[in-house]
């Protein structure tokens, strides 16, 4: 806003739907996250809308990795755009301007959990 700019409702509406979506997306952020801790792999539920009909471009920047795993967030964002690139109805761009709403997200940890091990305890899964 300019200095010496007058605030209508229209300003103060504009600001309110800003602060809902950014609300939205800081728990969809969570969730994801979430999901992605709690499970072997993620996906989003559903097929329906589950984002408001006016997000219609997504950006999601790179990731932030917290591990010392290398490239980690990179593998991470690329499967997340994949997801949403694959719904159908979301354009997704990498760039954090000229977007409807912004998904960020940080890669805290990792741990690598073998499923088989063989009669000399090797991981073999």
């Amino acid at each position: 806003m300019k200095p010496g700019k007058l605030i209508t409702t229209e300003d103060t509406a504009d600001s309110e739907a800003g602060s809902r979506r950014g609300f939205l997306l800081r728990v969809l952020g969570v969730l994801s996250g979430g999901a992605l801790v709690s499970s072997c792999g993620y996906a989003l539920a559903g097929r329906g809308a589950f984002l408001p009909s006016y997000i219609q471009r997504i950006g999601i920047p790179t990731f932030v990795n917290r591990t010392t795993v290398f490239n980690l967030e990179t593998l991470i964002t690329e499967k997340v755009r994949a997801e949403f690139i694959g719904r159908g109805k979301y354009t997704v761009t990498p760039a954090d301007t000229g977007a409807d709403a912004l998904l960020t997200g940080e890669v805290l940890g990792i741990s690598v959990v073998p499923v088989g091990i063989t009669e000399n305890q090797f991981a073999s899964r």
